[in-house]
């Protein structure tokens, strides 16, 4: 018999098997028995067969049993696996092992679920301490340490998982890209060399029931629509047997993977860099501070980090003349990197724009008053500090200073929103426009909602989970919603009893440039199933000396307290606090508000106070001054 055909079996499946090849028979005086009268097989172990022993009345014949492909040992299988950053400094042997769908088979043929499995101590210390995407070896051993098996572990930023069909991970990256590639992308998005060059550069790759699919596999398609030809960041969506992942693509100016043709391939580096201005009274920029100013990125496309990478010296020694010579000229500085691999080495150039003299500025309003939002607001700032042209920032310049848009709100791109470290609110963001909040929530989801903005283009919804316990988690753009009059959206697949942080956007198109024209305060929300719960509402107790009041009269001058508490949704569980109840007037000229709460008339009109929880739920205070 062949092993194959046995490992599987019960102990009476197999002497049925026995029985049926050995295929006994007796004769009696002269007649051929009943087979039904033959009993056994008797079966003893023999080396790897067995001795099997048949009977008829009392009569015994022993026949052999040889099997056949018997493993000389146990055996270990796993297969490469996937793992999100988000994973990394608190994954345990056992999640790897699953991970892995690693499995023991012993001698016999028996496989377990990964009990007899041991992943090596310094598999596990290797995985934990990457701080990066990129790859490493996994080892893993039976119990014994005699059998071993090594696989690939792939670390990616964004990583999206399916057990409803099959064991399937989907993982991928943020990456960087050129003005030039966008427009290419743009006009070819649908031809195979360009979608190969956007799979490569994400490092797009799936698992599918412990076989590695990489990315040159059709089967994992990307779609670049929402990808324009300027400068800004965009969402791309990869997708391999209905599962979606979708990462950020940053377009930069300059750099070195701009190549979409068939006949060429996508270098193993990816370097790009920004066009940048240097601000008045500069004195001189070293190395460090240069590739900050540049927003230089240098990426293998495992999404690893390049270490060599350089600034030419001469180049930088030609700028930081001129800066003090206070020369108007633009400078073209070469930023390069090597390739271990092939010891290509390649480049990008940016082009530093040197500070122009300043002219003496006339008085725009009488001393002692107070612009208006969106007043004073200058096209030369826009330009310079949103990287758009002058038409362009004449443009948003108008709408500005119509609808009373800060330039500290304009100021908010995708790339102020992930510098975030803390949990504080941007500088720009308000609440009174967007009332953004989360105000419904279960086991596995957050809905968000917030107020239609009339010139809004679409939204854009930042998310991580909350900092906490001395972890901190930067914002991830993780929704772009077109379109002005969706103002709900649902995120699916969180965890249980976790708090998540978010960030609503409003943007508006100049041009093709994604521009903010409002932005909400950080909404701090929960999921059920958890020790913590969130508010349902905000109340007012008390106004000025009056109870259970929304409106208030007061004179110029006069003060007036407000006190307002949370109510929870849910009684029995308390709110962890990322932040008091905060307090927002939409009109300081009439009435201001302190962050304590307490209201400070100043002339005679009417305005709204906003006293808002963590999670966006609020109360509106009418105030009238006399």
């Amino acid at each position: 018999l062949d092993y194959k055909d046995i490992s599987s079996l019960t102990e009476d499946e197999l002497k049925d098997l026995i029985r049926k090849n050995a295929d006994p028979a007796a004769t009696d005086n002269g007649a051929l028995a009943d087979p039904s009268d033959i009993t056994g097989p008797k079966l003893v172990k023999d080396g790897d067969g067995y001795k099997a022993t048949f009977t008829y009345k009392d009569v015994p014949v022993t026949t052999d049993v040889v099997i056949s492909n018997v493993p000389a040992q146990g055996e270990v299988n796993a297969s490469d696996c996937i793992f999100s950053l988000d994973d990394i400094g608190k994954l345990t042997a056992d999640d790897v092992i699953r991970a892995a769908l690693s499995k023991y088979t012993d001698k016999n043929g028996v496989t377990d679920n990964g009990e007899g499995v041991v992943l090596t101590q310094e598999s596990l210390d290797a995985i934990n301490r990457m701080t990066e995407p990129g790859t490493l070896p996994l080892t893993f051993t039976d119990k014994s340490g005699t059998i071993v098996k090594k696989v690939t572990a792939t670390v990616v930023q964004n990583r999206r998982y399916d057990t409803s069909t099959g064991n399937i991970t989907l993982g991928a990256n943020d990456f960087c890209i050129t003005v030039e590639q966008a427009k290419t992308i743009v006009l070819k998005q649908d031809q195979t060399d360009v979608a190969d060059m956007l799979k490569k550069l994400g490092n797009a790759i799936a698992t599918d029931d412990g076989k590695f699919i990489p990315f040159k596999d059709a089967a994992i398609t990307v779609d670049a629509s929402a990808i324009q030809a300027a400068k800004g960041s965009y969402e791309l969506v990869y997708t391999y047997k209905g599962k979606v992942n979708k990462v950020t693509v940053t377009v930069k100016d300059d750099g070195s993977a701009d190549t979409t043709s068939s006949e060429t391939t996508v270098p193993d580096v990816n370097l790009t860099a920004n066009d940048f201005a240097v601000a008045a009274g500069t004195e001189a920029i070293d190395e460090t501070a240069f590739k900050k100013l540049a927003e230089v990125v240098v990426k293998y496309n495992d999404g690893s980090s390049v270490e060599n990478v350089t600034i030419d010296v001469e180049d930088l020694a030609v700028l930081n003349k001129k800066i003090r010579a206070k020369s108007t000229d633009s400078v073209f500085v070469k930023v390069y990197a090597t390739d271990k691999k092939t010891g290509k080495q390649l480049s990008a150039t940016v082009k530093v724009t040197l500070p122009k003299k300043a002219a003496t500025p006339k008085p725009t309003k009488k001393p002692g008053t107070i612009a208006k939002p969106g007043r004073g607001i200058s096209a030369d700032d826009i330009a310079k500090e949103l990287g758009v042209d002058k038409a362009t920032a004449e443009k948003i310049k108008d709408y500005a200073e119509k609808n009373g848009t800060s330039m500290d709100t304009l100021r908010i791109t995708d790339t102020a929103v992930k510098k975030l470290k803390d949990d504080k609110d941007i500088k720009g963001s308000d609440f009174s426009r967007l009332k953004a909040r989360a105000n419904k929530s279960s086991k596995n989801s957050i809905t968000l909602k917030w107020v239609k903005q009339s010139g809004a283009d679409g939204y854009l919804i930042y998310s991580n989970q909350c900092n906490q316990g001395g972890k901190k988690y930067r914002y991830k753009l993780t929704k772009t919603i077109k379109g002005k009059n969706k103002t709900t959206w649902t995120q699916k697949k969180r965890k249980k009893g976790k708090y998540y942080k978010y960030m609503v956007v409003a943007y508006k198109l100049f041009n093709g440039h994604k521009v903010t024209i409002a932005a909400a305060p950080t909404i701090h929300s929960v999921t059920k199933g958890g020790k913590r719960g969130m508010a349902k509402a905000v109340s007012i107790k008390k106004l000025g000396n009056k109870k259970k009041r929304t409106k208030i009269t007061l004179k110029a001058r006069k003060t007036a307290k407000i006190k307002a508490v949370e109510i929870r949704a849910d009684k029995k569980k308390k709110i962890m606090k990322h932040r008091k109840l905060a307090y927002e007037s939409s009109n300081v000229k009439v009435a201001k508000v302190t962050g304590s709460g307490k209201i400070k008339a100043v002339k005679k009109g009417k305005c709204k106070i906003w006293v808002y929880a963590q999670n966006g739920v609020y109360k509106e205070i009418k105030v009238t001054v006399k």
